[in-house]
């Protein structure tokens, strides 16, 4: 039993990975809410010399061409390695941001979140917090954050908790569950 009334609505998201393309079939039928993978977070810590040390962070966005159409739409960034992004990345992404709001506003799609895809250590969910803290600084007033979030950070004894406060949603992802 519990305590929490159901909600009034429900709603169904999907995703829509990069490299995605709508089926020529498609009903065209507006779904509720669209997670595109519009961007990754990327480093250049294996491809910097010596002469190099600072490590630079690079953060790219943009929209699909095709999308379907949904009520809401979400930006998705992926960190393709595991760990926590640099806070440089931060300041960055904001910068994509509004840039991809803009082109949003002009494709009329409603942009109302970013969710990052971002598998952080466990050990590392506190550097983790602070990324998301920072993230949070730069955003438009009323955008939401989501994150994807590894089943191992909800064991006792993690950071788990300082994480879960600097975002609007959690999406937890089940895999490899042996």
């Amino acid at each position: 039993a519990s305590s929490q009334p159901p909600p009034v609505r429900w709603t169904t998201g999907f995703w829509f990975w990069e490299g995605s393309s709508l089926d020529p079939a498609y009903s065209g039928e507006t779904v509720d809410v669209l997670f595109a993978q519009v961007g990754t977070i990327r480093s250049d810590r294996d491809r910097r010399s010596a002469a190099e040390p600072a490590e630079r962070w690079h953060t790219y966005g943009r929209w699909p061409d095709q999308m379907p159409p949904a009520r809401d739409y979400w930006l998705v960034y992926r960190y393709e390695r595991q760990g926590v992004p640099g806070l440089p990345a931060a300041v960055q992404l904001a910068g994509e941001i509004s840039r991809l709001q803009a082109e949003a506003r002009e494709r009329n799609l409603h942009v109302v979140g970013i969710q990052l895809d971002i598998d952080s250590p466990t050990s590392a969910l506190p550097r983790y917090a602070e990324f998301l803290r920072e993230v949070r600084k730069d955003l438009p007033e009323g955008f939401e954050i989501s994150i994807t979030a590894l089943l191992d950070w909800f064991r006792s004894g993690t950071a788990i908790d300082d994480v879960i406060k600097q975002v609007d949603e959690f999406v937890p992802q089940f895999y490899d569950i042996g």
